[in-house]
């Protein structure tokens, strides 16, 4: 890692709001100590007004028709729902899944094996 990136990475979950009130604190007081550490702040806040900005572009009005023309042509329960709910079998079965964890199991350990050895 180097330095600065978990500078970073911290400036991102506060203003994202991923820190719990403590971590928050403690950033914060952070904040207060490292000029720094509250301009990669600005910029992410600078990213995230820019990613809401451009998520909140809508479709053309052709688009628009489009998808609301889509949206009427289609009955109102589709029928592989229907099918989903009265047949809840899984895709695959636990046989079929114990095969697959062993054939990975088997595969992680040879690229283990060749990893050391190489």
């Amino acid at each position: 890692m180097r330095p600065g990136q978990q500078g970073d990475m911290r400036a991102a979950d506060y203003v994202l709001g991923l820190m719990s009130p403590v971590e928050s604190a403690r950033f914060e007081q952070d904040l207060r100590k490292d000029p720094g550490l509250v301009g990669e702040v600005e910029a992410w806040r600078e990213r995230v007004a820019r990613l809401k900005a451009e998520s909140e572009l809508t479709p053309h009005a052709e688009m628009r028709r489009r998808i609301a023309d889509g949206m009427s042509e289609r009955p109102a329960t589709s029928s592989a729902l229907v099918a989903a709910k009265t047949n809840p079998r899984p895709l695959i079965g636990r046989t079929e899944t114990a095969v697959l964890g062993l054939l990975l199991g088997a595969m992680l350990g040879a690229t283990a094996v060749w990893l050391a050895l190489g």
